[in-house]
Order: structure tokens, then C-alpha cells, then sequence
């Protein structure tokens, strides 16, 4: 240990002196049904710690020790939550060459363990530690994060977006122009087609008058998966400690992920073996694959492995949901902001015309770039970073053990006056203005992540989003139309933040 890493860890606090609750830590459970919300019960449990935080923690100290047993079950259950951008900078200065998020998403690794079929000997780049995380995602991210890969799909995400541009027109309306039922579920729908494009070399024909029906079963699958998680995770640990089968809600989540990855793997079998008939390929070559969709890139590249089909897994149950609920979440920003929108609108329409956007266009959209970033800090959709510290860290005085969890809360961190002036505001010129941009902290709101384990598929997911917004907004005029109390909307944790109430918009042709 360098020398004066051992004089602070000399003078630190021990863990044991870390505020917690006063609430009781029971046995199994630790600190879990004090972290139950009233009415939202587990998919409340952020607001329950910035409750817990606001009335029974020092300020000064602004450290929150738990005892959760089940989410860090090699370390006693020490888990830790930071409230400030600097102390989570440090939990990124040091996650390691192998970031660790430790029994949080334990459930999803135990289903693809039970497809050895599939998966092969990898759990994929979401799912997997350590080494063996590492060389999936060496294999992988190069042609994931290039951004020559995102804008391959250009043209196509265009079609895409003018799809949903007529699926809103049919699902609208006519006399009051609001959308039947709710937004976010045709935002899934619009999410699932456009990363199908990458993932799987194909449309799903999600956005057509007559739906493929097995691509809504996949969307319903996947919804049900992303509905029962939080039950496993902090209400039902029996799951883990019991034969699984003898636990009805992991028996629901474990039939519906077998349903969808048949159903999946069926379409991949059939698109795989397409690519391989009409592709031969040297490992001399292998430096000079680019221009090729990103799933036939990956099997030229490990024609005799897993990694093809399990990465457009990955993508596929990744993008559906984080990508839609971002969409929604924006939207409804632009449409509560109507001053916001209009200057968006603005940008946009200075770019196209009657002809499809290019890559020039896209770079140059910088305002959208801010509503969009001020829309994640605003209502984030990924509710918190986690990690297993790999080696001892202090942090506000205070020894944080090698093992613990420790959880970054965007929720709590966004909203922190301390951190955004006026955090209650949307205001993407916070993001543009030099001094403003310049006094907020580099790790105030991270929503891709940061490091080595930075989101694979973020140029996607903002290009994605870029064009919807570019294509609803040369379109229509949004306005929202649910409770002008609604801001920032009220939102509950699945897997992801979601929105509490149906998305209603009230859609005006331009």
C-alpha cells in the first residue's frame, strides 16, 4: 500500500461508524423492509433512502451503511451509499481492471446459467465479472462503439422512426389528438424495432397495422421479466435459498425467458446462418471489417462461438426498455417545456428538409445533445451505479472495507441542489452555458457509466432516440396531457425507472 494511502487508512473512522438507520436490521432480510416504500413498495426503495437520508443523516458525513444480505452475500451484507459526485468519482477511480456489481442482477445470471445451450461458456458482456468479463468485452466493443457502427444504421433508423411516426397517427385520436392507451408501451415497441436493426439484421414488423405476433409475445416476455424483478431481489430471497422450482415468481420469470430466448435464438438461428452461407473470411481480413451490420461483423469475426448470439441478447433485452422509457422520459420533458421544445424544434428543422439526415446533421445537433443529457439528470432512467470495491477506500473519513457494495443513487444525486442549481428546473442550458456546465461536477449524473464498463451500446441508444425526437417533432406539435403536477414525473424502479402513470400526449400535426 503506497505510503499515504496507509496514513489516511491510519487515521479513518472504521466502517462500523458509517451512519445507518435506526430502523432494525432483521436476520435475512437486514435492512430491507425498512427500505420498503409505503405505496410502491420495492420499486420505491430510492425514495426510501433520500428519506432516510434527509431525516437521519448527518450532512456533513453524507455516507449511508446498510446491512443487505442478500445483495453482498460473500461480505456480510456491507452495502454503502454516496451521495456526492466526488465520493462517487472515487468508487470509479477505483472499481478496478475487472468492474464487479456483485448479486444485484444475481437472478438474470441464474436463468442463462440454466441454457448452457446458448450461452455456451459466457454469460455475455451484461452479465458477466472479472476476466471472463473482459474478454467478451474486448471481443465486442470495438465494433459496438465506433461510431461508424451506430451510423451504419442511419437511413434505416429513419424508417423506423417515420414507422412510429404512423403508428402514433393511427393510435391517435382524431377529436381530442391524444394517444389511446399508453405512450411508453408503443416506445418499447419503436425501441425493440430499432435495435433489431443491430442486434438481430432484421425488422420485427412491431410497428405495422397487423403487429408480428411473435415479436409482441418477445415484448410481453421481456415486460414480465423486467415486472417480477424487484420481488426477487428484495422481497422473495427464498428464490435463492430454496430449489428454485419451488418459488412461483422465479418459475413465472424463468418461463417467460425461456419462451423469449427460443423465440429469439430461432430468428437469430435462421439470420446466422444467412451470413455464414455468404461470408468466408481470413483472419488476415479480420482488421478490415467495417462497413458490415454489427451482427455479421461478429459472427466473421468468431464464426465458432457463442459471443454473436449471446451479444444479440444482450442488445435486445438491454434496449428495449432503457431506451424506451428515455424516450418517454424525454418526451415528456419537451412536452411540459413547450419554450424547450420549440427552440429543439428550431435546430431540427434547419437540418433534412424533404431529404433523409446525414452524419453531418447528426453532429451537429448539439441542443438536442443537451435536452437530452438535461433529460437524463432530470429524470434518470438508470436509477443507480453499483460496484464491489476491490480493494479498501476512504472515503469522508471514513474505512470502506475491499468487498463492499456500494451504491451511486442518479436519483438522489440529480436532485441535489448541492449539485444543479435549481435541480427541480429542466433546463438543457445548463449543459451549453460554459459557467454553468463548468461548476457542475464531471460525476454529478452519469447515466451510461463511466470506465471500463461504460454502457457498450450509448452511441446506439442516442441515435435512436436523436432521430425519434428529429421525426415526432417535424411532425407534431406535443403537449402533455396528464396532470400538470407531473413534473418531473413521477417514476417507480423495475429493472429501470419507469413512469408511475400512462404517457398521454396530446399530438398536433404541423
Amino acid at each position: 500500500m503506497p505510503f499515504k494511502a496507509f496514513c489516511r487508512g491510519f487515521a479513518a473512522k472504521a466502517f462500523e461508524d458509517i451512519p445507518t438507520t435506526a430502523s432494525r436490521s432483521w436476520p435475512i432480510l437486514g435492512h430491507i423492509p425498512a427500505l420498503l416504500h409505503p405505496q410502491l413498495g420495492n420499486k420505491g426503495i430510492s425514495k426510501q433512502v433520500a428519506k432516510i437520508r434527509a431525516e437521519e443523516i448527518d450532512p456533513e458525513i453524507d455516507l449511508l451503511r446498510l446491512n443487505i444480505p442478500m445483495l453482498n452475500t460473500e461480505n456480510d451484507g456491507r452495502v454503502v451509499y454516496v451521495f456526492r459526485p466526488e465520493d462517487a468519482e472515487v468508487i470509479y477511480r477505483n472499481e478496478g481492471r475487472y468492474p464487479f456489481r456483485g448479486d444485484t442482477i444475481k437472478m438474470l445470471k441464474v436463468l442463462r446459467r440454466r441454457r448452457p445451450d446458448i450461452f455456451g461458456g459466457t454469460l455475455g458482456v451484461l452479465l458477466e465479472e472479472g476476466e471472463r468479463w473482459k474478454a467478451v468485452r474486448s471481443a465486442v466493443q470495438q465494433d459496438l462503439m465506433r461510431p461508424k457502427s451506430a451510423l451504419y444504421y442511419l437511413d434505416d433508423l429513419q424508417d423506423v422512426a417515420d414507422d412510429f411516426v404512423q403508428h402514433v397517427r393511427r393510435k391517435t385520436n382524431p377529436e381530442t389528438r391524444i394517444n389511446e392507451g399508453d405512450l411508453l408501451k408503443d416506445l418499447h415497441m419503436w425501441g425493440f424495432e430499432s435495435v433489431s436493426l443491430a442486434a438481430l439484421d432484421t425488422r420485427m414488423g412491431l410497428l405495422k397495422a397487423n403487429p408480428d405476433e411473435e415479436a409482441q409475445r418477445l415484448i410481453k416476455c421481456s415486460a414480465l421479466i423486467i415486472e417480477n424483478f424487484p420481488d426477487l431481489i428484495f422481497r422473495s430471497p427464498l428464490w435463492n435459498l430454496l430449489p428454485n422450482m419451488w418459488h412461483s415468481t422465479f418459475r413465472l420469470c424463468e418461463e417467460q425467458f425461456q419462451l423469449a430466448i427460443d423465440l429469439m435464438t430461432a430468428k437469430l438461428r435462421v439470420i446466422e446462418d444467412k451470413i455464414r452461407s455468404k461470408t468466408e473470411m481470413t483472419k488476415e481480413d479480420e482488421t478490415e471489417v467495417v462497413d458490415f451490420p454489427v451482427l455479421q461483423k461478429l459472427i466473421m469475426k468468431h464464426p465458432d462461438s457463442p459471443i454473436p448470439t449471446v451479444m444479440a441478447l444482450d442488445m435486445v433485452f438491454a434496449g428495449i426498455d432503457t431506451t424506451g422509457n428515455s424516450a418517454g422520459f424525454l418526451l415528456h420533458n419537451l412536452a411540459t417545456n413547450p419554450d424547450k421544445q420549440e427552440l429543439l424544434r428550431e435546430e431540427m428543422n434547419s437540418f433534412g428538409n424533404e431529404s433523409p439526415l446525414t452524419p453531418q446533421d447528426v453532429g451537429k445537433m448539439k441542443y438536442f445533445r443537451a435536452c437530452f443529457k438535461e433529460s437524463q439528470r432530470h429524470t434518470p432512467t438508470v436509477e443507480a451505479a453499483v460496484r464491489i470495491l476491490p480493494q479498501e477506500v476512504v472515503i469522508r473519513g471514513y474505512t470502506i472495507p475491499k468487498g463492499t457494495l456500494v451504491f451511486i443513487p442518479w436519483n438522489i444525486l440529480s436532485h441535489d441542489p448541492k449539485n444543479f442549481v435549481r435541480p427541480d428546473l429542466y433546463s438543457p442550458e445548463r449543459w451549453l452555458n460554459k459557467n454553468s456546465k463548468n461548476s457542475i461536477h464531471p460525476f454529478a449524473s452519469l447515466q451510461f457509466g463511466h470506465g471500463p464498463r461504460k454502457c457498450i451500446g450509448q452511441r446506439f441508444a442516442e441515435l435512436e432516440i436523436l432521430i425519434l425526437t428529429y421525426k415526432l417533432l417535424r411532425n407534431f406539435r406535443v403537449e402533455w396531457a396528464g396532470s400538470i403536477r407531473d413534473t418531473p414525473l413521477p417514476t417507480e424502479t423495475a429493472l429501470t425507472n419507469r413512469p408511475i402513470r400512462p404517457l398521454k400526449f396530446m399530438f398536433t400535426d404541423l
